[in-house]
C-alpha cells in the first residue's frame, strides 16, 4: 500500500512496505455480480492473527512485542467512527456501515437532546451516497467541510533513531477507484475547495508507554511525518481518508459547543451515570434561584465539555459540596468567558467556590475570579488549575502556521468510566482550517491577553505535567500533521527541549504560581485526572465550606 522511507539523524535511509489491513465491504465489481477483486493484506475481521506475525512480516525490523501486543489489541477492539477513549480508537479499528449507522444513530439522539433542552439542532450532517459514508459540517449556513473514511489501513515499523518517516501511496486500482468514487461525492456537497486525501495515523512508542495521534494532509500521494527521535523500536499505523476543507472565520463560535455537552450526557446515561443531574450546568442554577452558599465548579479545556470532568471529581470530593459544570463555548473570548463565569457565580449566590480547572479552562476561571474579586469581594475563591496554560503554548503558533492541527488543542481528557471524547469532536478538528478562533489564539505565547495578567496575585494551586516517550508511565497526545511536538516544544532563546505534557509546557503551566502550591507529575495532557498522584492530590485538598443548611435544598 504504502512505500515507506525512514531517515535517521546520521542520515542512514531504510526502505520497507506497509502492510496494508482493510476493513468493510468493497461493493461490486462492474458486473454487478461479483465482489471487487481485494487488495493484498489482512482483513480487518483477521488482524488479531497478526498477533505473532511481526517478524514474519519484517524481519529485519526491531520489535517490541509489547508495543506490538498493544497495537493489534487496540485495532482488533476499536471502532473509528463511535470509540470514546484513547484505548478504544485506533486507524486500525473498524469502520463499518454498521458503525457509521451507529454514529448517525447516537448523533440524533444527541441532537433530540440538544433541541429539547432548547437549543438549536446540530450542524452537523451524516451522508451516504453511492455507498460512501459521509461527515459534514455546518457553520453560520456555510459547509466549512466534509470527510469520508476509507476502508483502508496500514502498519509499518519504526526503526530507532528515525526523525522523518515518509510514505509514499503506491498505485493500486481498488484503492484509487475508492479514493475516486469519494471524492466526487463529497465534491458534491458544494465546498469550493477540492478534496484532499489526508492519513490519520497514530504513533506507538517506548516499550508499552506512548500512544501519539496525528493527520497528514497531502495535494499529492506522499506524507512525511516528523516525529522526533525514536530512542527504541515503534510502529505507525494509520487510515486513509479523503477531506474538503472550508475555512472558519475568528469571530466565529464553535458550530459543535452544545452538540458536545448533548453527546457527552447521551455516553454518561449509557454507563448508568447521571451527571447532568449530580452536577448540574452553572448557568442553570444560577437561573434556579441558587445552590447554597458554596460549591465546587468544573471548567473544561478548548473544544471539550464538563460532564466527564464533573463525573470524575464527583467521586474525588465526595460529599464535600455541590459539584457544578461551566459549559462554555471555548472559541469565544478568555475574558467573554470568564465575565460570564463570574455572573453566573454571583447570580447564583455562591460566596465560597473551589474552581477545578483543565487546560484553557484554569486561564477561564482566573479571568472569573479576577472579576469577582472587583465585583463582588465578598466571596471567597480558590482555584486548582490542571495543565493550563498561563504562560500560554507554542502548539497554539503550530495550529496558527498549519504545522499542527486543530485536534492538537483539544482540552479533552482520559476517564475512569465512560468516553473522554465524542467522535464528531475527534474528526472535527480535521475539518477547521482558517484563522484561528479568539478564544484559541488569545493562548499563544506572544499574545497579550496573557500578558496582563504578569502581576496579578490570586489564590492559584497549579498541577503541570510532564511526558517520557520511552518511559514507564503511559501516555497519549494528539499530535496532527507532521509534528510530534518535539519540533514545537523548544525554548526561543536557547532552542534546547522543554518538558510538555504533549500541549502545555510544564513551565507554562507552573508560570506565577507560588511553587508551595504546585504539584510536577509525570502525566499527560489528558490523562491527569486518571493519575492516582493527581486524585489523591485533589482528595486532601483543604478546601472546606462552612456548612449551610440551604446547600441541600435543590433548586434545579
Amino acid at each position: 500500500m504504502f512505500r515507506v522511507v525512514t531517515r535517521t539523524a546520521d542520515r542512514s535511509i531504510r526502505e520497507r512496505r506497509s502492510h496494508l489491513v482493510w476493513e468493510g465491504s468493497l461493493g461490486q465489481s462492474q458486473d454487478g455480480v461479483t465482489e471487487k477483486f481485494r487488495p493484498e493484506g489482512t482483513p480487518w475481521s483477521d488482524l488479531p492473527d497478526l498477533a505473532d506475525a511481526a517478524n514474519d512480516l519484517w524481519p529485519d525490523a526491531e520489535h517490541v512485542p509489547s508495543l506490538w501486543e498493544r497495537l493489534i489489541r487496540e485495532g482488533s477492539n476499536s471502532d473509528v467512527w463511535t470509540s470514546g477513549t484513547p484505548e478504544e480508537w485506533s486507524p486500525l479499528g473498524q469502520c463499518s456501515y454498521s458503525s457509521f449507522g451507529a454514529l448517525m444513530a447516537e448523533a440524533a439522539t444527541a441532537d433530540q437532546v440538544t433541541v429539547s433542552r432548547g437549543g438549536e439542532p446540530s450542524p452537523i450532517f451524516f451522508e451516504e451516497r453511492a455507498g460512501v459514508q459521509m461527515l459534514g459540517l455546518i457553520s453560520q449556513d456555510e459547509l466549512v467541510g466534509g470527510l469520508s473514511i476509507t476502508p483502508f489501513a496500514f502498519i509499518v515499523p519504526v526503526d530507532a533513531g528515525t526523525v522523518e518517516i515518509e510514505l509514499e501511496l503506491l498505485e493500486d486500482s481498488v484503492i484509487e477507484d475508492d479514493l475516486k468514487e469519494r471524492r466526487t461525492e463529497l465534491q458534491l456537497l458544494g465546498v469550493a475547495e477540492p478534496p484532499e486525501l489526508a492519513l490519520m495515523w497514530r504513533l506507538y512508542r517506548g516499550t508499552n508507554s506512548s500512544a501519539v495521534d496525528g493527520q497528514e494532509s497531502a495535494p499529492e500521494p506522499t506524507f512525511r511525518i516528523v516525529p522526533g527521535v525514536i530512542a527504541a523500536g515503534a510502529y505507525l499505523v494509520g487510515r486513509l481518508v479523503v477531506t474538503v476543507n472550508g475555512h472558519v472565520r475568528r469571530d466565529d463560535r464553535d458550530p459543535f459547543f452544545r452538540g458536545r455537552v448533548a453527546h457527552a450526557e447521551v455516553a454518561d446515561l449509557k454507563i448508568g451515570r447521571r451527571t447532568v443531574e449530580e452536577c448540574p450546568e452553572l448557568e442553570v442554577v444560577a437561573k434556579g434561584g441558587g445552590v447554597g452558599s458554596a460549591a465546587i465548579v468544573a471548567v473544561h479545556g478548548t473544544m471539550a465539555c464538563a460532564i466527564p470532568l464533573a463525573r470524575e471529581l464527583s467521586a474525588i470530593f465526595a460529599g464535600r459540596g455541590p459539584i457544578l459544570r461551566f459549559e462554555h463555548d471555548t472559541w469565544h473570548g478568555i475574558h467573554v468567558n470568564g465575565t460570564a463565569l463570574a455572573k453566573d457565580i454571583r447570580s447564583a449566590g455562591i460566596r465560597d467556590v473551589l474552581f477545578v480547572a483543565h487546560s484553557r479552562g484554569g486561564l477561564v476561571a482566573r479571568q472569573a475570579m479576577a472579576n469577582l474579586r472587583d465585583e463582588a469581594p465578598e466571596t471567597t475563591c480558590r482555584l486548582i488549575a490542571v495543565g493550563t496554560p498561563f504562560a500560554g503554548t507554542p502548539v497554539v503558533a503550530a495550529v496558527e502556521s498549519g504545522m499542527l492541527g486543530m485536534r492538537a488543542a483539544l482540552g479533552v481528557i482520559r476517564v475512569l468510566t465512560g468516553p473522554a471524547i465524542d467522535t464528531v469532536s475527534r474528526l472535527l478538528g480535521m475539518l477547521i482550517k482558517g484563522r484561528l478562533p479568539l478564544g484559541i489564539a488569545q493562548m499563544h505565547p506572544a499574545e497579550g491577553y496573557l500578558a496582563a495578567f504578569a502581576g496579578t496575585q490570586l489564590p492559584i494551586t497549579a498541577i503541570a505535567g510532564y511526558v517520557d516517550p520511552n518511559g514507564p508511565a503511559d501516555s497519549w497526545g494528539v499530535a496532527a500533521q507532521r509534528g510530534l511536538g518535539d519540533a514545537v516544544f523548544r525554548d526561543p532563546e536557547t532552542s534546547s527541549p522543554m518538558r510538555h505534557d504533549y500541549v502545555v509546557p510544564t513551565s507554562s503551566a507552573a508560570s506565577r504560581v507560588d511553587p508551595t502550591a504546585l504539584l510536577e507529575v509525570e502525566c499527560d495532557h489528558s490523562s491527569y485526572f486518571v493519575h492516582p498522584e493527581v486524585r489523591a492530590y485533589l482528595a486532601a485538598d483543604p478546601w472546606s465550606p462552612p456548612v449551610d443548611p440551604s446547600a441541600e435544598r435543590h433548586t434545579w
